[in-house]
Parts: C-alpha cells; sequence; structure tokens
C-alpha cells in the first residue's frame, strides 16, 4: 500500500511496517491539600497572664500582713450608726446660803422649810480662832461672830482639838434623822442632853440644840479639813410656832 500516509501518532517498524499508535502515559498529579485560614490572635489573650499575677499578688499580701500580725484571720466589723441620746437635767432648786463674814453672817433664809412650817434657815461657816478663844453662834439670829460668847461657841480645846460647846443652848445628840421635826428635836434635848463638849466632827453631824426662844436642828454639811472650819446648816423653830 502505496502512498498511503501514516496516521497520525503511528510509528514506523522495520521492514515497513507500522504499528498502532500507543495510549501516551500521564503522570498523576498530586492533590493539593486544602489550605487552613490563619487564626487571629486574641488581643484578651496577651493580658490574662498579667491579671492572673496581680492576683496572685495582692492574694500573697494579704496573706503576708495576717500573719505579721499575728492575727491569722481578716476581721470586718460594721459598726451601726449610734442612736442619739438627749438627756434633759432638770433645774437645781434655788437655795440660799448665807456665809459668815469675820464680823458675823447674814439673816437666815426660809428655802428649806416646809410649807405652813414657822422656820427658817442658815447656812454657817464657823472658823476657829487660835489662843482658845471661841466663835459665837447664835441660833436664833443664825448669826456667827468672832471672838464672841453664843448659844453654841467653837473653840480649840487646851491639847488644840476643836470643840462645840453650849453655853446658852442645851444640846442633844440622840438624833438620827436629818430632816427631824421641831418635836423630835424636843423630846431629844429634854430626854437626852450631852454634857460634854463635841468633838466628834463629821459630815452629817446631827446635833439638836434648845434656847429658850426656840429649838434647832443643826447638821454638818462638809468635813472640818486642814483649815478647823465647821460648816454648818441650821434649821430654827421659834417657840411661837
Amino acid at each position: 500500500m502505496t502512498g498511503q500516509q501514516p496516521r497520525p501518532g503511528s510509528q514506523q517498524g522495520t521492514g515497513g511496517r507500522r504499528y498502532p499508535p500507543q495510549p501516551q502515559q500521564w503522570e498523576p498529579i498530586p492533590s493539593r491539600q486544602p489550605i487552613e485560614p490563619r487564626k487571629k490572635k486574641n488581643k484578651n489573650q496577651s493580658w490574662w497572664p498579667i491579671i492572673a499575677a496581680a492576683i496572685i499578688g495582692a492574694i500573697a499580701t494579704i496573706f503576708a500582713g495576717l500573719i505579721a500580725n499575728g492575727t491569722g484571720a481578716l476581721h470586718i466589723s460594721v459598726s451601726s450608726e449610734a442612736t442619739p441620746t438627749v438627756t434633759v437635767t432638770p433645774p437645781p432648786a434655788p437655795t440660799v446660803t448665807v456665809t459668815a463674814s469675820s464680823s458675823g453672817s447674814g439673816a437666815a433664809s426660809p428655802a428649806s422649810c416646809l410649807s405652813g412650817q414657822n422656820c427658817k434657815v442658815s447656812n454657817l461657816t464657823v472658823s476657829m480662832e487660835s489662843g482658845g478663844v471661841s466663835t459665837a453662834i447664835n441660833l436664833e439670829q443664825g448669826q456667827v461672830k468672832l471672838n464672841d460668847t453664843g448659844d453654841l461657841n467653837f473653840k480649840a480645846a487646851s491639847d488644840g482639838t476643836p470643840e462645840l460647846t453650849g453655853y446658852y443652848a442645851t444640846y442633844s445628840l440622840d438624833v438620827t434623822t436629818q430632816n427631824a421635826s421641831r418635836q423630835q428635836c424636843q423630846t431629844a434635848t429634854n430626854t437626852a442632853p450631852d454634857p460634854n463638849p463635841i468633838t466628834n466632827f463629821h459630815t452629817g453631824l446631827l446635833v439638836c440644840a434648845s434656847i429658850g426662844n426656840g429649838i434647832a436642828l443643826i447638821r454638818q454639811t462638809k468635813p472640818l479639813g486642814n483649815s478647823n472650819t465647821l460648816y454648818l446648816q441650821e434649821t430654827y423653830w421659834p417657840n411661837s410656832s
């Protein structure tokens, strides 16, 4: 067979033979792996180590303070708001004080006498003179006179001890009630008069004294002290009551 063109892809062998075309060999193409997208970094992830370190440091500081104080515990106290307190103080009752000067004492005051009673009250300051000189107490007038003689006399004994004696008055220590009545004092001076000088001075000492014109209840209000000053309160009832 002359004049025929060989087929495309055919090969011509020796002796004029032609061979059918051989199939082409295709090399396998490697498969592509899927590309993972890049993960975006979380901005907050970079702060967590710093925050955790700060918390741990704070806890360590608290425990270190507790250990240093030796308490081992954290005490939290809550104080409630204080309730306001209103204190009402009544005004003091009016009093009248009569203090003896070097020349004597003022007039008596009826401030402590009960309603309906005919009496008067005197607060007396009786100083002790030196050299055995007496200070006079005049009960009816509620007066003190230096270097004089009265119903009662306050002076220093021969050994220097302060003493109260009666001159124009009869007195008794047989009374125990600070607000003794006129009748109680009258009974005490009639039944238990005391002939001895009074030397046991103390706050609250009570003496009933009787004179020709009336009855007196005498109470010591302060201790003598180093100055040997006698502080007395006298309640006097005239016989006309």
